[in-house]
């Protein structure tokens, strides 16, 4: 099963103001599961109303690596690193699945939790 993510691409894990999708990636429809997994509040960076999100859907989707990175994502963007960097190390843990960037590109859920704890880059699934 491919998973969906969009990438915000970033210089450091201190991550910058950029917009959650890919700026070369088309304009896509949302789908029942960016709501699931908070996209439209990350993109809109309503970080708070995210993390309730997001917070209630790991409850239901403990191992869900889009649950998880979107988290971390938030935890990143609201100055919270360690919570972050805890659950990149979550989605090691987990199987390694096959996502797709918002530009359509395909990622590995490891790629991208070895890049954010690397600095290079910060997550945020859809």
């Amino acid at each position: 099963m491919t998973k969906f993510v969009a990438l915000a691409a970033f210089a450091s894990l201190g991550l910058s103001s950029a917009a959650i999708a890919a700026p070369e990636a088309p304009a896509r429809l949302l789908t029942p599961a960016d709501a699931v997994y908070a996209f439209p509040q990350i993109q809109a960076q309503r970080f708070d109303a995210a993390e309730t999100r997001l917070t209630a859907q790991r409850a239901a989707e403990p191992r869900e690596p889009s649950v998880l990175l979107n988290l971390a994502y938030v935890y990143a963007r609201t100055n919270r690193q360690g919570l972050a960097s805890g659950l990149y190390e979550d989605v090691l843990a987990l199987p390694n699945v096959q996502m797709e960037l918002a530009s359509g590109k395909p990622a590995w859920s490891h790629d991208l939790a070895r890049r954010a704890l690397s600095g290079n880059a910060a997550m945020a699934s859809r």
